[in-house]
């Protein structure tokens, strides 16, 4: 591997344990492997250049063929919205992982006071558990037990924010 870009795998790997604490960390590896385990591709602290100039990192962007899924992790309320807006900036649907109900409630509060659609999606706030369940029933041909819910109506991630 050439110099320059083992410097920069290591300058990545450095931005991804310097953002965030334990638990937002933990958060997003998790988000990772949910996403992996569905057949996505992923990429954490993403680099997105902005309309207008400059660049903002997104804490983890999963795809899978046409799908393009933003996640954010909000440990509190306090960048919701910024991030809501980054993601419209985007033109991304939004998922936000939050670690308690506490602050699921708090942050879907912030975000219908704020009125920002990312992707002209709703916004979906999802605990662990919950993020696991969308993705398992957006593409439940991953899933061993899909046989078994073939005519169950499911709780879509389609394109990411049109269920939530």
């Amino acid at each position: 591997m050439p110099m320059t870009a083992m410097i920069v795998m290591m300058c990545g790997l450095i931005a991804v344990f310097l953002r965030g604490g334990k638990l937002h960390n933990y958060l997003v590896a998790q988000a990772e492997g949910i996403f992996r385990d569905a057949g996505f591709s992923t990429s954490l602290e993403q680099p997105e250049a902005l309309p207008g100039g400059g660049v903002n990192f997104v804490d983890l962007l999963a795809r899978r063929g046409e799908v393009l899924i933003c996640v954010e992790v909000e440990t509190t309320p306090r960048n919701v919205v910024s991030n809501a807006r980054k993601a419209r900036l985007l033109g991304l649907p939004l998922v936000v992982l939050v670690p308690s109900r506490k602050v699921q409630r708090t942050v879907r509060n912030t975000l219908a006071a704020s009125g920002v659609l990312p992707g002209g999606k709703p916004i979906c706030v999802l605990l662990l558990g919950q993020l696991r369940q969308a993705v398992t029933n957006s593409f439940p041909e991953l899933s061993a037990a899909s046989g078994e819910r073939k005519n169950r109506k499911t709780n879509q991630i389609r394109g990411a924010g049109d269920a939530c």
